[in-house]
């Protein structure tokens, strides 16, 4: 979980230092703004979507029932020989960064909610005047005109003396009309959330920035020059910002702002521009969706067993004509008889994997039936059912443990089975003890282990037939 967060982020600001690069680049010079308030949006809630979107690559085989007997493994019935449980009530380094982050991240969420107050309240105390449908709050604090969602705030003093135009006004009716505060909101909440990201810190000063564009392009059609313009938003720099979820007059009042102004007309390499946005896009998300971890390898082939005889080694080469007769003749002389071929070993009594006495457990307690392994009296099934270094590895795994007169059913979300050792390892299990000789489903004991816990268990000797 802790890896697949530190990837996400990483994908995350990747995708978004190469959208946000090109728009500061390419689109930041042009005087398209309606086009790069949409690019903007879309690359910032791009970048936090495309990370999640994985394609699963299913491996090229499972392990399905097959019996692997890895060297060192012994035949034979098992039964649980020790449980070692962690403490578990050591404290956790690892909620750290948990803490830190739930820490910063309701300490933001506070700001938020009183800079939505502070607004509230100035809208509810002020004085109220219309203008063009749309509502003025008129207040006695010392701020440059400001608007939010569907009002414009202003010093009632700069009201009522004509400090404030028609072109301000204006100004501040556009960042209303096309609804510049959701911007603003959308990119505070993602800020909360995502507050240890720097570039949405970028991402929302250029977006703030493009607003005030677009509202000086519709505000200069009431004025007689730019530079006309530019004096009355002088008039309003040293004032006061009440809050920064509104959209202000004198944001960023720089000289990109005043370039801007003087801009009449697109270049003609605008169209191009947009043009190439979607193939950007295109490749920033098959970059990223392909950088996922590889799907897990197929399980080794079974190992075969290991038999008494070993395989003849390979026949020497032929030799030439001349002297064949006579290693013939040497042959015969010096090779003993060979002997008599040792008796076959006993049968062990209900212990091959062939006779499957799992289906009968498995149809007994209807368990779901996944991707397997067979170990003789020791049947697992799981999913990602993964063998690699003799270590299994089992998602919501849940394994048959053989025994003379019972059965044991170990279930877990998370297993690892060493296999040179007999252990088993995991965050917790349920393990139920049920007697064969019970017609009753009901376990004759069982443990519902929390923690980390290891569980060893042993081979017992079984019995052989005369």
């Amino acid at each position: 979980m802790k890896e697949d967060l530190i990837i996400y982020v990483l994908k995350s600001v990747a995708a978004m230092a190469v959208l946000y690069l090109f728009y500061t680049v390419v689109l930041a010079k042009e005087k398209m703004f309606v086009f790069n308030r949409f690019y903007l949006l879309v690359s910032l809630v791009f970048s936090l979507i495309i990370p999640l979107i994985e394609i699963k690559i299913k491996p090229s085989a499972e392990s399905v029932n097959i019996p692997i007997n890895p060297a060192g493994y012994q035949d034979g019935y098992f039964q649980i020989k020790s449980i070692v449980i962690e403490n578990t009530r050591k404290f956790n380094t690892s909620i750290i960064p948990v803490l830190i982050y739930s820490l910063i991240t309701f300490i933001l969420c506070l700001r938020f909610l009183r800079n939505i107050y502070k607004i509230f309240k100035i809208k509810y105390l002020s004085k109220k005047v219309v203008w063009r449908a749309i509502p003025i709050a008129l207040t006695s604090h010392s701020i440059a005109p400001y608007s939010c969602y569907s009002t414009i705030y202003a010093n009632i003093d700069d009201y009522t003396n004509g400090i404030i135009t028609e072109a301000i006004l204006v100004h501040e009716s556009i960042h209303i009309r096309q609804k510049h505060s959701l911007d603003i909101l959308l990119v505070e909440i993602i800020q909360i959330i995502f507050w240890f990201n720097p570039l949405i810190i970028f991402y929302k000063r250029s977006i703030r920035l493009n607003h005030e564009f677009l509202a000086d392009a519709h505000a200069l059609k009431d004025v007689d020059s730019p530079i006309a313009y530019q004096q009355l938003l002088y008039q309003f720099v040293f004032r006061n910002r009440s809050t920064y979820l509104a959209s202000n007059l004198n944001y960023s009042l720089t000289k990109k702002r005043l370039i801007m102004m003087a801009k009449n007309k697109l270049s003609g390499t605008s169209v191009f521009k947009k043009i190439a946005v979607l193939p950007l896009f295109l490749s920033v998300g098959y970059f990223i969706i392909s950088a996922q971890d590889p799907p897990p390898p197929p399980p080794p082939p079974p190992a075969a067993k290991q038999t008494l005889n070993n395989a003849p080694p390979p026949p020497p080469p032929p030799p030439n004509s001349s002297e064949k007769v006579q290693q013939e003749d040497r042959l015969i002389q010096e090779t003993p008889p060979p002997p008599p071929p040792p008796p076959p070993p006993p049968p062990k009594e209900n212990t091959s994997s062939n006779e499957q006495w799992w289906w009968e457990i498995i149809a007994r307690h209807n368990l779901p039936v996944r991707a397997s392994n067979n170990f003789g009296n020791i049947f697992e099934m799981g999913e990602n059912n993964i063998i690699q270094d003799s270590i299994v590895t089992l998602q919501n795994a849940i394994i048959i443990i053989n025994s003379p007169d019972k059965y044991t059913i170990i279930e877990s979300p998370l297993i690892y089975h060493y296999l040179n050792s007999n252990l088993l390892e995991g965050e917790e299990a349920l393990i139920s003890e049920y007697s064969k000789d019970s017609a009753a489903n009901k376990p004759v004991s069982s443990f519902n282990l929390k923690g980390r816990i290891k569980l060893n268990f042993e081979t017992l000797s079984y019995k052989q037939s005369n």
